[in-house]
């Protein structure tokens, strides 16, 4: 895929992903986190295809916008304002943890409940991260998790954190 800034730079989003003629149009994202946008976390092109896996996606004005195409795994979508995803997408293995109920479902086997997100915050690695709590919706609600977090801290085998950090 090609990834552009938002038209308006005053209400732009997070990342936004479009065909690029020629190209293979696909994007797989690990282990990240889109907070605080000022318009969709995602903005993505119908025609796009790929994943993503270990992500946190949480207090934007919207979610998951478009990308019907891309499966979500091991991922919390959780308080955007204008909702969590505008499409119902493929499940990569489970574990997704949205919040609240309502809208429509990331994936077909979301499991609904607060994941407890701490603010972006410097919780070790090179990059802020929304530290989920012990005994919020995410912990252990994984199913086959990358092998670290946003971070670099190894995740278990089994009982993993769904989103892009695993609860210590």
């Amino acid at each position: 895929g090609h990834v552009e800034p938002a038209p308006d730079f005053a209400v732009a989003g997070g990342l936004f992903v479009t065909p690029n003629a020629g190209k293979a149009n696909s994007v797989d994202l690990l282990n990240v986190t889109f907070t605080k946008n000022q318009a969709s976390a995602l903005e993505v092109d119908a025609a796009i295809t790929g994943s993503i896996k270990g992500a946190t996606i949480a207090d934007n004005d919207k979610g998951v916008s478009g990308g019907a195409k891309l499966s979500i795994g091991d991922s919390v979508v959780a308080n955007n304002a204008g909702g969590n995803c505008t499409a119902a997408h493929a499940s990569a293995g489970g574990g997704n943890v949205q919040f609240p109920q309502g809208g429509t479902a990331c994936t077909p086997d979301v499991v609904y409940g607060d994941p407890m997100l701490g603010a972006l915050a410097a919780n070790g690695g090179p990059t802020d991260t929304m530290l989920p709590a012990a005994g919020g919706a995410a912990a252990k609600a994984g199913k086959a998790c990358p092998a670290t977090d946003q971070r670099g801290t190894t995740r278990p085998a089994n009982g993993c954190t769904s989103g892009a950090v695993e609860v210590p």
